[in-house]
Parts: structure tokens; sequence; C-alpha cells
């Protein structure tokens, strides 16, 4: 009788130890997965961040040749200050509105 009760605690311990074992492997496989979708949207917000800058300066490079040449096109000194002035107006505006986020 005493041996059958030693085997099966012995066989429930190595079941229990078993079961730990899948547990810590399941845990260490569900901390890697956490971490791949983690590093997924750090990039993932690393790339919108970087595109949403590419279509700015896409779009500023476009508003700048399309200034070139309406200075170009220009007749009077006066015509190309006020193309300038509204630029520099534009910039100047932004910038105050970029501030004011800041804070």
């Amino acid at each position: 009788m005493m041996n059958i009760t030693i085997a099966l605690g012995s066989t429930v311990f190595v079941l229990l130890m078993i079961l730990v074992l899948v547990i810590k492997i399941a845990y260490e496989e569900h901390k890697e997965k956490l971490a791949y979708k983690s590093e997924a949207e750090r990039k993932t917000n690393t790339i919108n961040y970087l595109y949403k800058h590419f279509e700015e300066l896409n779009k500023i490079n476009a508003e700048k040749s399309e200034k070139i040449q309406e200075i170009q096109d220009a007749e009077t000194d006066e015509e190309v200050l006020d193309i300038v002035s509204a630029v520099a107006n534009r910039n100047n505006d932004k910038l105050r509105k970029q501030a004011k986020k800041g804070n």
C-alpha cells in the first residue's frame, strides 16, 4: 500500500512539474507575442509619422514650385513683393498655430 501511495504521489508530482513547464512555456510565448505586437505597433506609428511628413513635404514642394512660377510670371516688383509677403504671412500664421499647439 505504501508503494502505491509513493507511486501515485510521484506521478502527481511529475504531472504537476510537466504542467508547470507547459504553463511557463505558454507564458513565455505570450510575452514574446506581446513584445512583437508592441514592436509592430511602434514601427507602424513610425511609418505613419514618416508618411504624414512625406505628404507634407510633397505639398510644400508643390506650393514652392507654384510660387516660383508666380514670381517668374510677375511683371512688376510690386507683384513679386505681394507674392513673397503672402508666403511670409502664411508661414507666420502656421508658426503661431504650432506654437499654440505646443503650449
